[in-house]
């Protein structure tokens, strides 16, 4: 039914609003950098060369980002972040994003030794470990490594991870070296070894109970 001559743009029909998806896309960026050459013959000068994430690499920041997240955030391991990128149709190897995200870590490590510094000022840390599966070009099969976590107070809220090939006691005996304060983790048998010679490693910290109570 057509509207009436007079009618208002508002009463000419109902809004609705729609959810959509619009899928991400890449894109391929070039950068210009100008050339000049001296009249006379005095040399030739170019314009730097732009600072990228990874020296000598070609991905932006925002696909290094995205390859991280979808890694370590959604748990998507990079053969299915492959096959994603082959629907957009692009031909990303898996080898290629495992190099650049050993590139990333190193990139981030000073921000991982910071947060490692002030969470070890905390007046309470809390840590626990995880198994993780590692792929052994040595072996027909993975091997076991560990995640371990280790929790601030809640004046310095940082969670750190830390990696070890095995389940050593080593491990937390590297990380936790020289703090002070109280530590509430599990019954596993690793840390009574280390509290044996407690002002060595703890300079007289406290080990708490998985049971026993941190008022922080």
């Amino acid at each position: 039914m057509p509207a009436p001559p007079n009618a208002h743009a508002e009463d000419r029909g109902r809004c609705q609003e729609r959810p959509e998806f619009i899928p991400a896309s890449l894109q391929v960026i070039e950068e210009v950098r100008p050339k000049y050459a001296c009249a006379k013959a005095c040399g030739v000068a170019a314009a730097e060369k732009p600072a990228a994430p990874i020296e000598k690499g070609l991905p932006g920041p925002g696909l290094l980002a995205q390859v991280a997240v979808s890694k370590y955030g959604d748990h998507l391991p990079l053969n299915r972040i492959e096959s994603i990128f082959q629907r957009h149709g692009v031909e990303l190897s898996r080898k290629t994003m495992c190099d650049w995200m050993a590139a990333c870590a190193e990139l981030v490590s000073p921000v991982w030794e910071r947060m490692k510094e002030v969470v070890l000022t905390s007046k309470a840390v809390q840590t626990d470990d995880t198994p993780v599966p590692v792929l052994d070009r040595e072996r027909t099969r993975t091997r076991t490594g560990r995640i371990w976590t280790y929790v601030g107070d809640r004046n310095r809220p940082y969670i750190v991870y830390d990696y070890t090939g095995n389940h050593s006691r080593e491990g937390p005996e590297v990380f936790l070296k020289g703090y002070n304060g109280y530590l509430q983790a599990d019954a596993y048998r690793g840390y009574d070894a280390m509290f044996k010679n407690r002002k060595q490693y703890f300079d007289g910290g406290r080990l708490l109970g998985v049971f026993e109570a941190i008022l922080f």
